[in-house]
């Protein structure tokens, strides 16, 4: 690698993501870890290949490297995502998701928007919410599965 391009950064995060999701995932019991090792295996997989084909097989034209403002925001949500994973359990899922999905999503996707500030906060709360609750009602009713509510105070 002689040049740190976005690509090879998202590249690298998810192979070494994919090394501490290995370490936990090792430590569920065989029937319920099949699904997440055959998950990190494909990730690992197409991270791998993915490197080998940025450096190697693109041509120096082809190849875009990483503005200073794309560092700050790769940076920005491989913290916001840590600190999600550490409050999920404590805060509980409704409202961690919630803002951690209206923070990226104001963040990311909606920052360079023209609107007044209050629109835009409002249209990423909106879109988190309808999101957050679609995805528990995916996960509670049709999977089957407990999503964290946090510690009672």
């Amino acid at each position: 690698m002689k040049e740190l391009t976005y690509k090879n950064i998202v590249n690298i995060s998810l192979i070494i993501i994919s090394g501490i999701f290995w370490s936990q995932v090792r430590l569920l019991r065989a029937p319920s870890n099949i699904f997440p090792l055959i998950v990190i295996v494909m990730i690992v997989c197409f991270s791998v290949v993915n490197l080998i084909k940025n450096n190697y097989f693109l041509k120096k034209t082809e190849k875009i490297v990483m503005e200073s403002g794309q560092s700050i925001i790769v940076l920005f949500v491989t913290i916001s995502v840590l600190i999600y994973f550490m409050l999920i359990s404590y805060i509980g899922y409704f409202v961690t998701t919630f803002t951690y999905m209206t923070l990226l999503y104001w963040k990311i996707g909606f920052s360079n928007k023209q609107g007044s500030f209050y629109r835009r906060i409002g249209l990423s709360m909106l879109i988190s919410g309808g999101l957050t609750l679609f995805l528990y009602i995916v996960f509670t009713y049709i999977f089957g599965v407990r999503l964290p509510s946090g510690i009672p105070i």
